[in-house]
């Protein structure tokens, strides 16, 4: 074991030898290192970093040196054989406790430097190269610029370089540069300068500079992207001029959108969407504009499809921490366009509706997965910039006074459109704040307009043809139960009325079974949340199929389980007629109450309570097979469903063996459904009432605009567009874009008292109202009111 003092010696020694001016050496290779100049890299202790002000002594203090030495005694012993004294020969460089380890046949041809860097070894060389770097990696995490130059030494001197895979972390293939990234200390700018200074004499720059992280929860991670991180401006500016690859991607697990657990990070792969994610507009403006001509793609797109605008609405979580996602999302988009503008690139498209591989653009993200304030910000967006002003969202007609009349480009909007806004917001109610966003504009206003111009009308003519069709049905099943119990041909029950209800009911079963199926195809996977907007579909197809077998018995003359069908056709198409009471205001909030308590809080209640009932039941039956009210499952089930009603009879526990056990299995039952199950279940619903009824306004405009959007999918797309012309206007001008292009949108008008505007004076398209024909639809947001 070394002791502290001959250590000590060691270490002057080193430095002396660092000092010197000439190294001698047996070997051309040292011979080489002894020519270089006064100012190279190996004469100099202290080392000019352009990244400081000035001068700077590298040197550890004296306390850390002392600590170090200590922990070097006890990390790595060294043998007799391993000591030196003073007057040992610089050259040797034995002081160090550890080499680099060099693998057999180096050094190997450069065309093959990819495949030594996966090249198996023994387990014991592999210890052996991972004490070095354990040794080397420690030394920097440190700050020990001493060290770090000694290991330095010996690696020239082995003919390694630093980007060579025994230089690495074995597990993770973390460089030494890496290392100096992640533990920033006092010295980090210096040591990565003396790193880069290294690389470059050993022509080995770009590879430490590129080298990506192997591990596959952290794979392809750079150091440029460590160190943006990190929040290190100026290594960033470093790196970059060194010609660090600005668009590296960083695919590891960590980095990767998933929703089976939290702890993950995704950003986009990119360094420049990671300076986005992360709020650091300095050095989004350095990658994409920098004097080394080595810039960012802002277009650059991910495993997912997804440019820095969709990581931007994918980290945003409507908190006041996570404002800073929209500025920054404005801020890079306008860059994009005056990229493009500059460029006089106008085939390039905007940056906004660059789509991902799910065919979504930034807006649609934003919609799909319910982030609120952006989504809002996007929707109303209005710019003002002249160069920019084609990026708006919402254009201003014209202003009289506080009278304002907004055009909201309906574009990936409407439900016309393929991943429409509308339908996302409508269908995708796994979102919590969906509710919220049906109030934005121009949703609202947009949803409005189709109830009133063609969804109202066309709900009633429903709920009327329904009623027809259920009443006919209830009317012919019960003359056929009547003509089923008489063997004589009845003419009321038997006649062409009845055959052409019979007709009718099944040719609206059909049509009834197509849509639904149509439905249900449609909503899977993304529809299938909410409780009756979902289910209506399944339960109006069931019917459906019971009535037409309901027909088919009959006129097939197979009418023996006819009177089950029958029952459950009746029963299960009365109750469908909830569904139709969504359309007005007051029926429906009552219809939203009714569908959460059967679907929610009844249907959990029933799944307990068999549980209990069976269980009691079969109990009840083996306690004494001689009792006739509990002699088989069923009976005892039916007379334990009495019990709960209040309607059985606990006396009947005497006619049992065993009287005492089977009274208390009654009363034992009796508590736990009737006191304990019913009240809970009364609980729950009165909790349900209470909390459904703060949010029922909202629930039934969202079953509403269901029925909207339902209603719209059975008309013709040529008659919506002439049925909404009045307030829908395709191919209106709305400026002029960059390249001298008029600027055509689809919008829809929407009048509206805003004195905000009014005090703005907003840039408007027209001077003035116009005709009295566009004052005939004026509608006032309550929203946007202000005194």
């Amino acid at each position: 074991m070394m002791d502290n003092q001959n250590l000590k010696s060691q270490e002057s020694t080193m430095d002396h030898g660092l000092s010197n001016p000439l190294l001698s050496s047996s070997s051309s290779r040292y011979e080489e290192i002894q020519m270089e100049k006064q100012n190279s890299y190996f004469n100099s202790d202290v080392v000019q970093n352009p990244l400081l002000s000035g001068e700077e002594d590298l040197m550890p203090p004296i306390e850390d040196q002392c600590c170090f030495e200590e922990q070097l005694d006890s990390r790595f012993p060294l043998n007799d054989s391993q000591s030196l004294n003073s007057q040992e020969s610089i050259t040797e460089y034995k002081d160090l406790p550890v080499k680099p380890f060099v693998p057999r046949g180096f050094p190997f041809h450069k065309d093959n430097n990819s495949h030594c860097k996966t090249l198996s070894i023994k387990n014991t060389e592999r210890k052996k190269a991972s004490k070095f770097v354990f040794y080397f990696f420690d030394a920097i995490a440190e700050g020990d610029i001493k060290r770090i130059r000694r290991c330095l030494v010996e690696i020239q001197k082995s003919g390694l370089n630093l980007s060579y895979y025994t230089l690495r972390e074995w597990d993770t293939g973390k460089t030494c540069l890496m290392k100096a990234l992640l533990m920033p200390n006092k010295n980090t700018p210096n040591i990565v300068n003396e790193l880069l200074t290294f690389a470059e004499q050993t022509n080995d720059l770009k590879e430490l500079i590129n080298a990506e992280l192997k591990h596959r929860v952290y794979e392809g991670q750079t150091a440029l992207h460590i160190s943006i991180e990190r929040k290190q401006m100026d290594i960033v500016r470093l790196l970059v001029s060194k010609g660090a690859n600005v668009n590296a991607r960083a695919c590891g697990l960590f980095f990767q959108l998933t929703k089976k657990r939290k702890d993950y990070f995704y950003f986009g792969e990119y360094p420049l969407s990671l300076a986005a994610c992360l709020n650091q507009p300095d050095v989004i403006e350095f990658l994409l504009e920098n004097e080394y001509n080595n810039c960012a793609d802002i277009t650059a797109q991910d495993y997912l499809g997804n440019t820095v605008l969709h990581a931007l609405v994918a980290i945003a979580d409507d908190s006041k921490e996570n404002m800073y996602v929209i500025e920054m999302y404005d801020w890079i988009l306008k860059k994009s366009e005056k990229q493009r503008i500059k460029a006089l690139d106008g085939k390039r498209e905007i940056l906004e509706k660059i789509c991902n591989n799910k065919g979504l653009t930034p807006l649609q993200l934003a919609a799909k997965s319910g982030k609120l304030q952006i989504l809002t910000h996007i929707l109303n967006r209005t710019e003002t910039e002249l160069d920019v002003r084609h990026l708006s969202r919402k254009f201003v007609n014209w202003t009289y006074g506080p009278v304002c009349c907004s055009l909201y480009d309906l574009s990936e909007i409407d439900s016309s459109e393929k991943n429409s806004v509308l339908e996302m917001v409508v269908y995708n109610t796994s979102c919590k704040n969906h509710y919220e966003m049906l109030t934005l504009e121009p949703l609202n206003d947009l949803l409005e307009v189709k109830w009133k111009k063609f969804a109202a009308v066309m709900f009633y003519i429903n709920t009327i043809w329904y009623l027809f069709y259920i009443t006919t049905f209830s009317l012919i099943t019960s003359c056929q139960s009547q003509a089923i119990q008489t063997s004589e041909p009845d003419s009321k029950c038997k006649g062409p009325w009845i055959l052409a209800g019979q007709i009718y009911t099944a040719l609206v079963a059909i049509v009834m079974l197509m849509r639904c199926t149509e439905e249900i195809i449609h909503m899977c996977p993304i529809k299938f949340t909410s409780a009756m907007n979902d289910m209506i579909y399944i339960l109006f197809f069931i019917q459906a199929l019971l009535v037409l077998c309901t027909n088919i018995q009959y006129w097939t003359h197979k009418e023996e389980h006819i009177s089950v069908t029958v029952a459950f056709a009746v029963c299960l198409g009365w109750f469908n007629v909830i569904y139709f009471c969504q359309g007005f205001k007051i029926t429906g909030i009552y219809g939203v109450l009714l569908q959460q308590m059967i679907f929610r809080d009844i249907l959990r209640f029933l799944i307990v309570y068999l549980i209990f009932l069976m269980g009691f039941g079969q109990d009840e039956c083996t306690e004494d097979e001689l009792c006739s009210p509990f002699a088989e499952t069923s009976t005892a089930v039916l007379e334990l469903f009495k019990l709960t009603m209040g309607l059985g009879d606990l006396s009947i526990h005497q006619q049992s063996r065993y009287p005492a056990v089977f009274l208390f299995l009654l009363v034992l039952y009796v508590i736990l459904t009737t006191v304990l199950l019913m009240n809970m279940l009364i609980a729950l619903m009165g909790e349900t009432v209470n909390h459904i009824s703060q949010d029922s306004e909202k629930i039934w405009k969202l079953q509403r605009a269901m029925t909207i959007l339902d209603t719209e999918k059975v008309l013709p797309k040529s008659l919506v567009k002439w049925l909404l012309k009045e307030r829908i206007t395709s191919n209106t001008k709305v400026g002029v874009t960059p390249f001298g292009q008029d600027d055509r949108r689809t919008c829809l008008r929407v009048n509206e008292v805003h004195w905000e505007y009014w005090r703005e004076k907003l840039r408007s398209i027209n001077e003035d109202p116009g005709t009295i024909d566009n004052m005939e639809e004026l509608s006032y947001s309550a929203s946007q009111l202000n005194a």
